[in-house]
């Protein structure tokens, strides 16, 4: 009997201690990933970056509606993803107006409620990733959202200020300290920090796009400034080559000058060649 007691009470403090877990889960948003991964950890400052002074290369503060090429420092290089969804650079110079840049080379910032960043790739439509174990970069494929999925892990960073003149870091927060970098050979790699090749800059591509945009449209306004011009000058001619044939056409109706006829015909002839030819241009 006393043992059939023990039993009902061990059911009872079971039932009850199950019952306070599910209050703290739903009360807390508790789950078992907070264990792992938790934004508000010692290891994590979000305060440290997004939401305050980080910013692109112009000093505006980075944000999830602009697009940007990411820009390693040191290197000189910019990321890119690439088909096989491996992460690596290419060499780019930003001083020329007709450079081409590619989707693979644009970025997008998802900022997750829990004060993670997702970065996402237009060209290869995905996010950044990091596989701490084999020192290794990768693309998650995934459309664009505003945050990233609760089981993304190891494609949550923080994006930091890390030196001066507007240089930030990539800073894992499911490996508290690991960061981004490229190595002398173009590739993404896994680092600990505290070193130089950690160094990017985000480079607002919508500048960029802006600055080429107004350079086509200037090179368009003097391309149809220089056409008018050419319009102008054809027409110039055909009035002038016009009266010149009527002046002759006058001279050959009176019979002036004592020239024979076919002289007056064959410079009708010719400027009239003229003017055809300008008129169909």
């Amino acid at each position: 009997m006393k043992s059939l007691i023990n039993h009902r009470y061990i059911k009872i403090i079971l039932f009850i201690t199950v019952l306070v877990s599910i209050t703290f889960v739903l009360k807390y948003n508790f789950d078992l990933y907070s264990t792992v991964y938790n934004s508000s950890s010692k290891y994590v400052n979000t305060t440290e970056g997004f939401f305050t002074n980080v910013t692109d290369t112009n000093g505006k503060k980075l944000n999830t509606t602009d697009k940007y090429m990411i820009y390693s420092v040191p290197h000189k290089r910019v990321l890119q993803a690439r088909s096989d969804k491996s992460v690596k650079s290419a060499s780019i110079d930003l001083s020329k107006s007709n450079i081409k840049i590619n989707d693979d080379m644009i970025f997008k910032i998802i900022d997750n409620p829990d004060g993670s960043q997702g970065i996402w790739n237009m060209g290869k439509n995905g996010v950044l990733g990091m596989d701490d174990a084999n020192s290794k970069t990768y693309i998650t494929p995934m459309e664009y959202k505003s945050s990233l999925p609760t089981e993304m892990k190891q494609e949550r960073f923080n994006i930091i200020n890390y030196g001066k003149y507007n240089t930030v870091a990539i800073k894992s927060v499911f490996y508290k300290e690991r960061y981004y970098y490229l190595d002398n050979r173009g590739s993404t790699r896994v680092g600990k920090g505290l070193g130089n090749w950690e160094r990017m800059k985000f480079i607002n591509y919508g500048v960029i796009e802006k600055e080429r945009l107004e350079i086509e449209e200037e090179e368009e306004r003097k391309r149809i400034s220089r056409n008018i011009q050419i319009i102008k000058d054809n027409q110039n001619t055909i009035y002038d080559s016009q009266y010149d044939i009527n002046t002759l056409q006058l001279k050959l109706d009176n019979n002036v000058d004592n020239i024979k006829p076919v002289t007056y015909s064959k410079k009708i002839k010719s400027l009239q060649s003229e003017i055809d030819k300008l008129i169909t241009k």
